[in-house]
């Protein structure tokens, strides 16, 4: 009988996305022509700067293990395999739950704090489990395999765009909450 378990975790570390979709990038990040800056200067743009929070980490997290036993009866061959296998990648960041800001001057992005837009909610796992029973024999020059094979597989995809809020501010002044008195009791 033969038996083996791996466990492997690593993570690496990305920049914000760039993509506001389903908005388009020139209706979130609208330029200003009298001060010569295009639409869609986005987060990446050299006059913007993002905090560390923005920045997220896809994580893979892999677990297997796996079994065969080798038996023989007579002129029959017997294995019998069994394997599950467990893998989990979500994205992750650091800070708690806060919105996504993005504070905006002349049009372009200026600062952005809070998760990456996608990250909140983002996770794939997938859990797998195959049992094989094959059994082979020969009869003269003829070698004869039979068997079954049981599969099933478990994936579960999260995807919440801005699930912790997503705001677009004109201006640092425009991010002040008491400034926008008619939302808010100062």
């Amino acid at each position: 009988m033969n038996v083996r378990f791996s466990r492997s975790k690593s993570k690496s570390i990305s920049a914000p996305s760039t993509s506001v979709s389903p908005l388009s990038s020139s209706a979130v990040y609208p330029g200003n022509i009298e001060a010569g800056i295009r639409s869609g200067y986005n987060i990446a743009s050299n006059s913007s700067l993002y905090f560390q929070s923005q920045r997220y980490a896809k994580e893979y997290n892999f677990t297997s293990f796996a079994a065969e036993w080798n038996a023989k009866w007579g002129a029959v061959n017997n294995t019998l395999r069994a394997t599950y296998s467990y893998q989990k990648e979500p994205r992750t960041y650091q800070g708690g739950t806060f919105p996504t800001t993005h504070i905006l001057k002349d049009g372009a992005a200026f600062a952005a704090f809070g998760p990456d837009i996608f990250t909140a909610g983002n996770e794939a796992s997938v859990k797998t489990f195959v049992g094989t029973d094959e059994l082979n024999f020969s009869i003269g020059v003829h070698k004869l395999i039979a068997g079954l094979q049981f599969e099933t597989n478990e994936a579960t995809n999260g995807f919440m765009q801005g699930g912790n809020g997503f705001f677009v501010y004109n201006s640092w002044d425009e991010s002040n909450p008491c400034s926008l008195s008619r939302y808010h009791v100062c």
